[in-house]
């Protein structure tokens, strides 16, 4: 019985270490346990002003009207869980934009933003991710109207 008991410790424990490290190359990149993430959104519409507001669940970093060629930037770090998510509601022009997560804790997007910058371009037919380790900006999202 004692050492059931004890068996069943070990493989909780075990698996609390597994699921909450970090993978080694975050660990070398940024030598912090919780790395430091910075998202740019850049307005690359041809002629009109991009409104912007994001937030996470905890913090709203309020409106932003972006010339063409303008950024806003913001910087954080994810939370010990994991669960960060950002995500920001674009305007522009008569009825185009829609809401659009920006950042979620995820090897997917990690890799894209190589673990520390993500950046967004608004574009007239898309809102496009830069993937940095492919050296390419990816339409990511259509524009919900």
């Amino acid at each position: 019985m004692k050492a059931a008991l004890l068996a069943i410790i070990f493989i909780l424990i075990s698996a609390i270490v597994f699921f909450t490290m970090k993978p080694a190359h975050i660990l070398k990149r940024n030598l912090l346990v919780i790395p430091k993430y910075h998202v740019h959104i850049v307005n690359d519409l041809d002629n009109d002003i991009l409104n912007v507001q994001c937030k996470s669940k905890d913090t709203n970093l309020g409106f932003h009207s972006l010339g063409k060629g303008e950024a806003f930037e913001f910087h954080f770090r994810v939370n010990f869980m994991g669960s960060t998510k950002f995500w920001c509601t674009f305007n522009w022009g008569p009825g185009h934009g829609g809401e659009y997560k920006v950042f979620w804790y995820g090897i997917g997007l990690a890799h894209k933003c190589i673990f520390s910058d993500c950046s967004w371009f608004a574009r007239d037919d898309a809102l496009y991710l830069k993937n940095k380790e492919a050296n390419l900006d990816e339409k990511y999202y259509y524009w919900q109207s």
